[in-house]
């Protein structure tokens, strides 16, 4: 067994993180920002942790460092994308194994990252880094760009990430980003446009480690474009690992971990790949947003957070795992979505899901009895579950019935808010 891991900021899978490790070892979690508390239903601190800092209350990143180094820890692990800067600035500090000192920012800002593996000789998109709409329409017009995206510099959740197909709709995507804050809570001062890349997005998961990249699943991603330019993610598949299309993009994305400087813990990467081959979308240090182990250890026999425990509190488990999963079973990640504005009741769609044969496990997004909004990304979402089965077709079936059955939860708020007005 290894020593005790810091887990930084251990809400949404940092929490699934946090509870297998404690299974095996003490931890300790640091919060990076106390405003994350009221943010996410899962912020808060479980009882699991042997003690808990939060930065700004508890002192600064060298005096949380100070603290924690009585307790002798042996990793620091980041249970989110909000926790990786402050989970490889604490590991530094403590002289415990992490990515490349110095580096964070390769693996945080979507800019500094593709420039990093286009000078690596990595296809990527073309791409600028721009203050105001005005530039930002200008770059399109100058490389005689159809379609582009704009998004946060460091973001995450699909946040703010706009499709736009004229030089226009490219300004006022910067201007709409520009006047806002990201869902990390910071401003967003500058921001990256990005030709559009034309092709299937991959999700490739991956654990690092003692010199060895670990694949742990390849993800399919099935999505399309609301009116208003933002993608709209409607279901993954989990990908069989001997094809070519999942070749192609663990080739790449072996290529690109050293780039970033990606060498100890997670990695959550989305490509595209197209005619013109596999580009970078962008790359997080962190376990995906998506992990299930319930469902995806059935399918692999492992997953992507059992990998990484593997690695922090027992690394001879983790060098004897395969280097790229099997797959044992068809998985989808179904996303739930709404169109209108309706109250979230877990418990009805629990028991909708339970009707479905293949039906595994759902992870909720947004608390039960929630308002929900309609959906326009990924922080909208209020939710995700994932079906396994040997046949994907029975899958599919599955997967048409709970979208009819979620599309008449639409019909009937809408007909009950025309009736409140009529």
């Amino acid at each position: 067994m290894g020593g005790l891991v810091v887990v930084v900021d251990g809400f949404s899978m940092g929490a699934v993180l946090a509870g297998q490790l404690a299974a095996r070892v003490s931890c300790v979690h640091v919060l990076s920002d106390e405003r994350y508390l009221a943010r996410f239903a899962g912020g808060e601190v479980p009882d699991i942790y042997t003690d808990s800092f939060i930065l700004g209350r508890d002192g600064d990143v060298k005096v949380i460092s100070d603290a924690l180094a009585t307790y002798g820890p042996a990793e620091v692990v980041a249970g989110s994308e909000w926790g990786v800067w402050l989970a490889e600035a604490l590991a530094v500090g403590l002289g415990v194994p992490t990515n490349s000192a110095g580096g964070t920012h390769l693996r945080r800002n979507k800019f500094d990252m593709v420039e990093a593996a286009g000078a690596a000789g990595l296809a990527v998109a073309a791409q600028a880094m721009v203050t105001d709409g005005e530039q930002a329409a200008h770059w399109m017009v100058g490389l005689g760009l159809e379609r582009a995206v704009a998004k946060p510099l460091e973001s995450a959740a699909s946040d703010n990430v706009f499709i736009c197909d004229s030089p226009a709709s490219l300004g006022a995507a910067v201007s709409t980003i520009r006047a806002s804050r990201s869902v990390m809570l910071t401003t967003n001062e500058k921001v990256v446009v990005q030709q559009f890349l034309d092709g299937t997005e991959y999700v490739v998961n991956t654990v690092s480690g003692a010199g060895e990249d670990k694949v742990s699943e390849v993800w399919r991603v099935t999505k399309y474009l609301s009116d208003e330019g933002r993608n709209l993610y409607d279901f993954d598949d989990l990908c069989d690992p001997v094809s070519a299309d999942a070749k192609d993009v663990i080739d790449y994305v072996r290529r690109l971990l050293p780039v970033l400087g990606m060498v100890h813990g997670a990695g959550h990467t989305e490509v595209m790949r197209g005619t013109q081959g596999v580009r970078l979308i962008e790359s997080a240090a962190r376990v995906s947003g998506a992990a299930n182990p319930q469902a995806i250890r059935v399918a692999t026999g492992n997953d992507q957070i059992g990998l990484l425990v593997d690695l922090l509190t027992r690394p001879a488990a983790f060098r004897e795992a395969p280097e790229v999963y099997p797959l044992l079973q068809s998985v989808r990640c179904v996303h739930l979505m709404t169109g209108v504005r309706r109250v979230f009741s877990h418990a009805r769609t629990l028991a909708f899901l339970q009707t479905l044969p293949t039906f595994s496990n759902i992870v909720f997004r947004s608390r039960d009895g929630a308002q929900l909004e309609p959906t326009v990304d990924v922080a909208t979402c209020p939710g995700a579950f994932f079906l396994v089965a040997a046949s994907s077709l029975d899958i599919h079936r599955d997967y048409l019935a709970f979208r009819a059955w979620e599309l008449s939860l639409d019909r009937q708020a809408q007909t009950l808010e025309e009736a409140a007005h009529a």
